[in-house]
C-alpha cells in the first residue's frame, strides 16, 4: 500500500505532467514578467515633503509603455539609504552626500559603501528652513522651546541637531512629519519647526500670512562650511511667508539621486539605463507646471565630490556635451556665412538664435 508520502509525490508528477493544466500554466506570467522587468522603484520621502513631490514628478514624466516608474512614499533620505541597500524593490533613492558620507564613517552599512552606492545626479539643493511663531526673530530665540526636527533618523533631524549643536543653541527636541509640526505650532504647542528639503516644501504652502508665522535667517560660519552651502528663501519660493524682494538667508544641502551598482549587462543595470535615458532625456518636461519650482536650479551634469557616477548617466552626459559642442560649432559658422553677407549680430542675438534654433532642434 502506498504511502501518504508517495501519493503527493506520484499527485505532483501527474499535474506536472499534463493533469494539473491549471496548477502548470499561469496565463499571466508573461505580463507579469513583462511588468517588472519595465519598472523601477524610487525610494522618494514621508508624505508632505519634498522629496516626495520630487519623486512624484519623475514618476509622472519618465513613464510610458516601455518603462514604469513608482514612487514609493518613505520615511527619509537616510532611511532611503538603508532601503536601497536592503530592500530588493528599491532601484533609486534620494537622498543627500551628508547622509551618504555619515554612514560610510559609521561603518553601519559595510566598508564598502562607496563601491556599492553610485550617484546619478544632484537635484536639488535641500535649503534649511526653520519656521518659527512670530515672536522669535532669531535663531537663538528658540534656546530652551520647542523644536520639532522632522522624523526621528531624518536627514532633517540628523543636521538640523548638527546645526543647532554647532551654533551653541540648546531646544527642547521633537519629532514630527512637517504637517504635523505645522499643525502644532498653530496650537501653540511647537515654537518651531526644522526642515532640511529642497523648496518648495508643500507643508509650508497651506501656512496663511495672517498666522504670523516666519522662517528664521541660518547663519554660516566656518565651522558649517564643510557640509553646507550658502542659499535662500525668497518670496517666489513662499509668497505668503516672505515678502518679496526680501529673501530670508539661509544654508542647504544638495538632494541626490543614487542608486545601486548592479553588474553591467545585468537585467537591473538595463534597465536603469533605460530610467536614466527617460530622466535626463526629458528635462525640459520638469520645467513646465505643474512640477516643483525647484527644478529651475537643476544640473544633472552637476558632480558629488567623492562619488562614482552611474556610468550610463555619464555617457549620456558625455554623448550630449559632444553633441552639443557640435551644435553649438555648426550653429556658429552658419551665422557668420549669414553675417557676411549681411550685419554683424550681437552676442545677445547670437544667443537668442541659438536658443531658437535649440527648440526648432527639439520640436523636430
Amino acid at each position: 500500500m502506498p504511502t501518504r508520502v508517495s501519493f503527493i509525490v506520484m499527485l505532483g508528477l501527474s499535474l506536472l505532467a499534463g493533469g494539473g493544466t491549471a496548477f502548470a500554466q499561469d496565463p499571466h506570467k508573461a505580463k507579469r514578467d513583462q511588468v517588472n522587468q519595465n519598472t523601477v522603484f524610487i525610494a522618494g520621502g514621508s508624505l508632505g515633503a519634498a522629496y516626495h513631490a520630487l519623486a512624484n514628478d519623475i514618476a509622472l514624466v519618465t513613464s510610458d509603455d516601455k518603462l514604469r516608474v513608482v514612487s514609493l512614499t518613505t520615511s527619509s533620505g537616510v532611511q532611503n539609504v538603508r532601503d536601497l541597500i536592503y530592500m530588493r524593490s528599491v532601484d533609486f533613492a534620494f537622498t543627500n552626500p551628508r547622509n551618504l558620507n555619515n554612514f560610510v564613517a559609521s561603518g553601519e552599512l559595510g566598508p564598502d559603501l562607496k563601491r556599492q552606492i553610485l550617484y546619478v545626479a544632484p537635484l536639488a539643493t535641500e535649503e534649511v528652513h526653520v519656521l518659527a511663531l512670530p515672536e522669535n526673530n532669531s535663531l537663538a530665540d528658540l534656546k530652551g522651546k520647542k523644536v520639532s526636527f522632522h522624523i526621528a533618523g531624518s536627514g532633517s533631524a540628523s543636521a538640523g541637531l548638527h546645526i543647532f549643536k554647532t551654533l551653541g543653541i540648546d531646544v527642547q527636541v521633537s519629532n514630527f512629519p512637517q504637517p504635523e509640526a505645522v499643525e502644532k505650532m498653530r496650537r501653540k504647542e511647537l515654537d518651531a519647526t526644522v526642515c532640511i528639503c529642497p523648496k518648495v516644501v508643500p507643508a509650508y504652502g497651506t501656512v496663511k500670512a495672517d498666522a504670523g508665522f516666519k522662517f528664521l535667517e541660518v547663519p554660516y560660519p566656518a565651522a558649517l562650511e564643510a557640509d553646507f552651502l550658502p542659499s535662500k528663501i525668497g518670496g517666489e519660493d513662499y509668497p505668503t511667508l516672505v515678502e518679496k524682494d526680501k529673501p530670508v538667508r539661509t544654508i542647504a544641502l544638495y538632494t541626490i539621486l543614487v542608486t545601486l551598482n548592479w553588474p553591467k549587462g545585468s537585467l537591473r543595470y538595463q534597465r536603469n539605463a533605460r530610467f536614466v535615458e527617460a530622466l535626463f532625456s526629458r528635462y525640459e518636461e520638469f520645467l513646465k507646471p505643474p512640477r516643483q519650482p525647484s527644478w529651475k536650479t537643476v544640473n544633472f551634469a552637476g558632480k558629488v565630490p567623492g562619488w562614482t557616477r552611474f556610468a550610463p548617466a555619464q555617457e549620456w552626459l558625455d554623448r550630449h556635451q559632444r553633441e552639443a559642442k557640435e551644435m553649438r560649432t555648426s550653429f556658429d559658422e552658419f551665422l557668420d556665412v549669414r553675417a557676411g553677407k549681411g550685419r554683424e549680430l550681437s552676442t545677445g542675438e547670437r544667443e537668442r538664435l541659438f536658443r531658437e534654433f535649440q527648440d526648432w532642434q527639439r520640436r523636430k
